[in-house]
């Protein structure tokens, strides 16, 4: 007998269907890195003008964390919003970060398209682009649609709250994240 099960929430699996001699074969496979996100944009965007804010190498590094099926429709919604931008009957102009920024933030309920986002606007080179207290929303808002179950999650979280200047909340969060990360019990402990 072949069994194939997909779920992008592993933690909501009841242990007893997992335990040993049930399945002989357990795969995962993580999210796209840098490279593959770029292939993914590239054929998403394929014929699509983009700005100067807005190359593949650029994108593909503030939109991580995102699953290919995110990153297709977010690239869908921010063609929509550049076409809503061209005059009447015009060619749309180039998609630009702002465009892209809207489409993340029309997906709420997506955990890791928030929290890709957070963690640009936590830790972007570009001061110009970094926004603490929006990068707080949104990082809250990934960590309850996770369950606070995923630490990568908590430490953007923790991120955010550095870049907003609130070091005592960047500390607690990411002492949090270290020790759900550690699989050998708590690693990090607060000092007061």
């Amino acid at each position: 007998m072949f069994l194939v099960g997909t779920t992008n929430h592993p933690d909501h699996i009841v242990p007893r269907v997992l335990r040993g001699g049930r399945f002989s074969e357990k795969i995962e496979i993580g999210m796209p890195g840098r490279k593959s996100r770029e292939r993914l944009l590239s054929k998403y965007l394929d014929g699509v003008a983009l700005g100067a804010d807005a190359g593949i190498p650029a994108l593909s590094d503030r939109l991580q964390d995102l699953s290919p099926a995110d990153l297709e429709a977010i690239s869908n919604t921010a063609r929509r919003f550049a076409f809503n931008r061209a005059p009447d009957g015009s060619e749309p102009p180039p998609l630009v970060w702002a465009d892209f920024e809207k489409a993340v933030q029309l997906s709420p309920n997506s955990a890791s398209a928030l929290s890709g986002l957070a963690w640009f606007r936590a830790t972007c080179p570009n001061a110009s682009l970094r926004n603490g207290k929006e990068a707080i929303r949104m990082s809250m808002r990934a960590c309850e649609l996770m369950g606070w179950k995923e630490p990568g999650a908590i430490s953007t979280l923790a991120a955010a709250y550095a870049e907003a200047g609130d070091f005592n909340q960047a500390v607690k969060y990411q002492i949090q994240a270290s020790n759900m990360a550690s699989e050998y019990g708590p690693v990090l402990k607060e000092e007061h």
